[in-house]
């Protein structure tokens, strides 16, 4: 089957790598434009876009789908089948009708709960036990198309977004590739329950800030939600710092006086630093990034900046 290709980060990417080693063929690749990085701030191209040179298949880095050139261009290939991967961006109906099978995506929830662009982000902040993936029909509403599949699975209490999607990936191949090589005619489907329909916004800068007031389960669900990117952050001495990974404590670890405040510091054995929240309970923290450093475990930064109990993130 001849497929047109959709997608940017990295589990785009093993998709595509996956595909390319399969017996389909990859026509072309849609990604991102490049973005500039380091000091000089030049662009620099993405893995999948270096991956997907190197194995000739053309590559279209368009600012908007909506160029008519661009559309006509992309039309002209021979195509059975578009298929999207996290690609970010609305796919006019020019593009996705085109195809002889359509166009399908494979999105990161059970919809239609969470329709748009962070819903593995959303279901991990709203401590979901049940995720999974939905392969669907593109249609002119945002994730609305009809429903060729669903796969779920638990969701643990310290998974990442990273793992999420990780698992995502994996169990979407299979699934996927299970349609592809049985569905030369095309992909039965269902109408999905609209009225079902609940929705998540993307992330923003702001959201990215901990919020020490909020409860234990919140902020460590923040934490988890948006690792490995765009990862929350609180701030130390008037720096930021990235908090990598957390967690909740089960055993009663400190006995608590009363005059706790959100955000203070407790160092039980000067190995560990756990976090007050708002609700009087408290998260662990085992892995930061201080403003200007690289990743490091928590007892490197207790060893590094010499935190004191009672001290608070702000």
């Amino acid at each position: 089957m001849k497929i047109g290709y959709f997608g940017t980060p990295k589990h785009a990417l093993d998709l595509l790598k996956e595909l390319v080693a399969s017996k389909h063929e990859v026509v072309f690749l849609v990604t991102n434009p490049d973005k500039p990085k380091g000091r000089s701030r030049e662009p620099v191209p993405s893995e999948i876009k270096e991956f997907a040179i190197s194995h000739k298949i053309p590559v279209f880095q368009p600012l908007s789908l909506k160029d008519p050139v661009l559309q006509t261009e992309l039309n002209a290939i021979d195509c059975d089948l578009h298929l999207v991967y996290a690609y970010g961006s609305i796919i006019p109906e020019e593009i996705y009708k085109n195809p002889k099978l359509g166009s399908i995506n494979i999105h990161g929830s059970l919809l239609p709960k969470y329709r748009g662009a962070s819903p593995v982000q959303t279901s991990l902040l709203n401590g979901d036990s049940i995720g999974g993936l939905t392969i669907q029909f593109l249609a002119k509403e945002v994730d609305s198309g009809n429903i060729i599949l669903k796969k779920e699975f638990p969701l643990g209490i310290n998974d990442t977004t990273g793992q999420v999607l990780d698992r995502i990936t994996q169990e979407g191949k299979l699934a996927l590739f299970a349609l592809l090589d049985n569905s030369s005619q095309g992909f039965a489907s269902e109408v999905q329950e609209h009225s079902l329909a609940s929705f998540c916004k993307k992330i923003k800068p702001e959201d990215r800030i901990l919020d020490w007031n909020k409860s234990a389960f919140e902020n460590h669900n923040k934490i988890r939600a948006l690792n490995p990117n765009p990862y929350a952050y609180t701030h130390f001495k008037e720096k930021r710092i990235l908090i990598l990974e957390s967690y909740i404590p089960t055993d009663d670890i400190y006995n608590f006086k009363g005059n706790e405040k959100p955000g203070m510091l407790l160092l039980p054995n000067k190995k560990s630093l756990f976090v007050i929240c708002g609700d009087k309970k408290m998260i662990g923290i085992t892995k930061v990034q201080p403003e200007g450093k690289k990743p490091m475990s928590i007892i490197d930064f207790i060893n590094g900046n010499k935190p004191l109990e009672s001290e608070k993130f702000n």
